[in-house]
Protein backbone atom coordinates (compact mmCIF):
# COMPACT_ATOMS: atom_id res chain seq x y z
CA UNK A 1 0.00 0.00 0.00
CA UNK A 2 1.61 3.62 -1.29
CA UNK A 3 1.75 6.66 1.33
CA UNK A 4 -0.63 8.08 -0.82
CA UNK A 5 -3.09 6.23 1.03
CA UNK A 6 -2.37 7.91 4.15
CA UNK A 7 -2.54 10.99 2.93
CA UNK A 8 -4.92 12.42 5.10
CA UNK A 9 -4.00 10.99 8.22
CA UNK A 10 -0.27 12.66 7.73
CA UNK A 11 -1.21 16.15 7.08
CA UNK A 12 -4.22 15.52 10.32
CA UNK A 13 -1.33 14.36 12.45
CA UNK A 14 -0.05 16.55 15.12
CA UNK A 15 2.97 15.80 17.85
CA UNK A 16 1.55 18.24 20.31
CA UNK A 17 -1.79 16.53 20.12
CA UNK A 18 -0.03 13.04 20.92
CA UNK A 19 2.55 13.93 23.84
CA UNK A 20 -0.56 15.47 25.06
CA UNK A 21 -2.23 11.74 25.11
CA UNK A 22 0.83 10.18 26.18
CA UNK A 23 2.19 9.11 29.42
CA UNK A 24 5.91 9.21 28.14
CA UNK A 25 6.56 12.37 26.07
CA UNK A 26 9.76 11.26 25.01
CA UNK A 27 9.38 8.18 23.96
CA UNK A 28 6.15 9.17 21.76
CA UNK A 29 8.61 12.12 20.61
CA UNK A 30 11.29 9.51 19.43
CA UNK A 31 8.70 7.08 17.74
CA UNK A 32 6.75 9.97 16.06
CA UNK A 33 10.29 11.39 14.61
CA UNK A 34 11.27 8.03 13.54
CA UNK A 35 7.47 7.36 11.82
CA UNK A 36 8.30 10.54 10.13
CA UNK A 37 11.86 9.77 9.06
CA UNK A 38 10.64 6.80 7.41
CA UNK A 39 7.71 8.20 5.78
CA UNK A 40 10.21 10.65 4.20
CA UNK A 41 12.36 7.96 2.88
CA UNK A 42 8.95 6.42 1.12
CA UNK A 43 8.14 9.57 0.19
CA UNK A 44 11.39 10.25 -1.70
CA UNK A 45 10.89 7.01 -3.57
CA UNK A 46 7.58 7.02 -4.58
CA UNK A 47 7.75 10.56 -6.08
CA UNK A 48 10.91 9.38 -8.02
CA UNK A 49 8.53 6.80 -9.65
CA UNK A 50 5.98 8.70 -9.80
CA UNK A 51 7.77 11.47 -11.53
CA UNK A 52 8.56 8.82 -14.75
CA UNK A 53 4.98 7.83 -14.95
CA UNK A 54 3.99 11.37 -14.90
CA UNK A 55 6.07 11.94 -17.66
CA UNK A 56 4.89 8.94 -19.84
CA UNK A 57 1.48 9.65 -19.61
CA UNK A 58 2.25 13.47 -20.63
CA UNK A 59 4.07 12.12 -23.98
CA UNK A 60 1.04 10.11 -24.02
CA UNK A 61 -1.20 12.79 -23.56
CA UNK A 62 0.82 14.89 -26.07
CA UNK A 63 1.09 12.48 -28.93
CA UNK A 64 -2.65 11.73 -28.56
CA UNK A 65 -3.50 15.60 -29.02
CA UNK A 66 -1.14 15.93 -31.81
CA UNK A 67 -2.90 13.04 -33.66
CA UNK A 68 -6.10 14.84 -32.99
CA UNK A 69 -5.17 17.86 -34.62
CA UNK A 70 -3.41 16.59 -37.33
CA UNK A 71 -6.66 14.86 -38.56
CA UNK A 72 -8.87 17.87 -37.82
CA UNK A 73 -6.45 19.49 -40.53
CA UNK A 74 -6.69 16.80 -42.98
CA UNK A 75 -10.65 16.84 -42.71
CA UNK A 76 -10.58 20.51 -43.40
CA UNK A 77 -7.93 20.32 -46.13
CA UNK A 78 -9.51 18.06 -47.64
CA UNK A 79 -13.24 19.65 -46.87
CA UNK A 80 -11.87 22.62 -48.52
CA UNK A 81 -10.84 20.69 -51.96
CA UNK A 82 -14.33 19.43 -52.41
CA UNK A 83 -13.17 15.79 -51.31
CA UNK A 84 -16.20 15.47 -48.44
CA UNK A 85 -16.17 11.73 -48.36
CA UNK A 86 -11.98 11.98 -47.36
CA UNK A 87 -12.79 14.61 -44.84
CA UNK A 88 -15.67 12.38 -43.12
CA UNK A 89 -12.86 9.49 -43.02
CA UNK A 90 -10.25 11.77 -40.96
CA UNK A 91 -13.18 13.22 -39.21
CA UNK A 92 -14.49 10.02 -37.60
CA UNK A 93 -10.73 9.02 -37.09
CA UNK A 94 -10.41 12.22 -34.96
CA UNK A 95 -13.77 11.15 -33.36
CA UNK A 96 -12.17 8.16 -32.57
CA UNK A 97 -9.18 9.40 -30.64
CA UNK A 98 -11.03 11.54 -28.31
CA UNK A 99 -12.13 8.84 -25.52
CA UNK A 100 -8.96 7.95 -25.99
CA UNK A 101 -7.85 11.54 -25.03
CA UNK A 102 -10.32 11.89 -22.02
CA UNK A 103 -9.07 9.32 -20.40
CA UNK A 104 -5.39 10.11 -21.07
CA UNK A 105 -6.15 13.19 -19.69
CA UNK A 106 -7.85 11.83 -16.77
CA UNK A 107 -5.04 9.69 -16.02
CA UNK A 108 -2.31 12.66 -16.21
CA UNK A 109 -4.61 14.79 -13.85
CA UNK A 110 -4.87 12.00 -11.50
CA UNK A 111 -1.27 11.75 -11.33
CA UNK A 112 -0.52 15.34 -11.21
CA UNK A 113 -2.63 15.66 -8.33
CA UNK A 114 -0.47 12.59 -6.43
CA UNK A 115 2.53 14.24 -7.37
CA UNK A 116 1.00 17.60 -5.76
CA UNK A 117 -0.04 15.68 -2.25
CA UNK A 118 3.10 14.08 -1.72
CA UNK A 119 5.01 17.22 -2.58
CA UNK A 120 2.80 18.88 0.63
CA UNK A 121 3.37 15.38 2.92
CA UNK A 122 7.15 15.74 2.05
CA UNK A 123 6.71 19.53 3.25
CA UNK A 124 5.04 19.29 6.02
CA UNK A 125 7.07 15.88 7.27
CA UNK A 126 10.34 17.96 6.68
CA UNK A 127 9.53 21.20 8.77
CA UNK A 128 7.79 19.19 11.30
CA UNK A 129 11.04 17.38 11.60
CA UNK A 130 13.42 19.96 11.52
CA UNK A 131 11.07 21.31 14.36
CA UNK A 132 11.16 18.55 16.83
CA UNK A 133 15.24 17.98 16.03
CA UNK A 134 15.37 22.23 16.89
CA UNK A 135 14.04 21.99 19.92
CA UNK A 136 15.17 18.32 21.05
CA UNK A 137 19.13 19.86 20.40
CA UNK A 138 17.86 22.98 22.74
CA UNK A 139 17.11 20.81 25.42
CA UNK A 140 19.66 18.25 25.32
CA UNK A 141 21.55 21.45 25.17
CA UNK A 142 19.46 22.77 28.45
CA UNK A 143 19.87 19.07 30.26
CA UNK A 144 23.86 19.77 29.58
CA UNK A 145 24.26 22.83 31.10
CA UNK A 146 22.45 21.65 33.96
CA UNK A 147 24.60 18.90 34.49
CA UNK A 148 27.91 21.11 34.42
CA UNK A 149 26.03 23.99 37.01
CA UNK A 150 25.57 19.88 39.37
CA UNK A 151 28.93 18.80 38.74
CA UNK A 152 30.32 22.39 39.87
CA UNK A 153 27.73 22.69 42.29
CA UNK A 154 28.97 19.24 44.05
CA UNK A 155 32.47 20.61 43.39
CA UNK A 156 32.33 23.43 45.64
CA UNK A 157 30.34 21.47 48.34
CA UNK A 158 33.23 19.66 48.52
CA UNK A 159 35.67 22.00 49.33
CA UNK A 160 33.40 24.27 51.75
CA UNK A 161 32.92 20.56 53.89
CA UNK A 162 36.04 18.69 53.51
CA UNK A 163 36.01 14.70 54.91
CA UNK A 164 35.41 14.30 58.15
CA UNK A 165 38.77 12.75 59.31
CA UNK A 166 40.02 10.74 62.53
CA UNK A 167 42.47 13.96 63.38
CA UNK A 168 38.57 15.74 63.60
CA UNK A 169 37.39 13.24 65.66
CA UNK A 170 40.53 13.32 68.24
CA UNK A 171 40.14 17.35 67.58
CA UNK A 172 36.50 16.85 68.81
CA UNK A 173 37.36 14.86 72.06
CA UNK A 174 40.19 16.85 73.04
CA UNK A 175 38.28 20.48 72.91
CA UNK A 176 35.37 18.35 74.93
CA UNK A 177 38.31 17.51 77.82
CA UNK A 178 40.07 20.67 77.71
CA UNK A 179 36.20 22.27 78.34
CA UNK A 180 36.05 19.84 81.00
CA UNK A 181 39.07 20.31 82.69
CA UNK A 182 38.19 24.09 82.82
CA UNK A 183 35.43 23.57 84.45
CA UNK A 184 36.65 21.25 87.07
CA UNK A 185 39.39 23.45 87.88
CA UNK A 186 37.12 26.84 88.13
CA UNK A 187 34.91 24.80 90.50
CA UNK A 188 38.15 23.92 92.59
CA UNK A 189 39.22 27.43 93.13
CA UNK A 190 35.74 28.19 93.97
CA UNK A 191 35.75 25.54 96.92
CA UNK A 192 39.10 26.61 97.93
CA UNK A 193 38.14 30.30 97.87
CA UNK A 194 34.88 29.68 100.39
CA UNK A 195 37.21 27.17 102.76
CA UNK A 196 39.86 29.39 103.10
CA UNK A 197 37.20 32.68 103.77
CA UNK A 198 35.29 30.33 106.43
CA UNK A 199 38.88 29.74 108.15
CA UNK A 200 39.47 33.41 108.35
CA UNK A 201 36.20 34.34 110.06
CA UNK A 202 36.87 31.57 112.64
CA UNK A 203 40.96 32.53 113.75
CA UNK A 204 39.00 36.57 113.77
CA UNK A 205 36.26 35.41 116.03
CA UNK A 206 38.80 34.60 118.29
CA UNK A 207 41.64 37.45 117.69
CA UNK A 208 38.78 39.72 119.04
CA UNK A 209 38.41 37.85 122.42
Amino acid sequence: MGILSRFKDIMASNINALVAKSRNPEKTINEYMNQMRADLGQIKAESAALDLERERAARALNDCETEIEKYQRYAEKSASEGNTSDARVFEQRREALLPELETLQKRYDVLKQDGKDLSDMRDKLTSELAQCEERLAAIKGRMSEATALEEASRVNMGKKKPAYTADDAFNTLEDKANARYDRAQAEAELNHLSTSDELDDLTRKYDEV
